[in-house]
């Protein structure tokens, strides 16, 4: 289950992205949220469609928070590295979020 919202109790603006297993059962694993630098709602959407189609893709939910999980070291090193560097072997639907992540949950 992927959901986009952009507000957090009424009114922080808090764009995000959650990605949670459809099982119910399964719901105490660990899912993935990224926090986006825009909320721009154009641009969310973009980035909403891009975390579905590389679900869709054919990444399960632990490869992506693994991908998440090493991005955010990357992130953690400097403010200049990338979320994903262009040359990794991903998705490139996965690879165009990279600009606009803050930061991952």
């Amino acid at each position: 289950m992927v959901l986009t919202k952009t507000h957090y109790l009424l009114f922080l603006n808090m764009p995000r992205t959650s990605v949670m297993p459809a099982q119910a059962g399964k719901l105490g694993s660990r899912g993935v949220q990224f926090h986006w630098t825009t909320s721009d709602p154009t641009v969310l959407e973009g980035l909403h469609n891009s975390v579905v189609q590389t679900l869709r893709g054919g990444v399960a939910l632990s490869e992506l928070r693994g991908i998440a999980d090493f991005g955010l070291k990357l992130m953690s090193l400097g403010p200049g590295l990338p979320f994903i560097p262009e040359d990794a072997p991903l998705p490139t639907t996965l690879k165009q979020i990279g600009p606009y992540v803050k930061r991952v949950i």
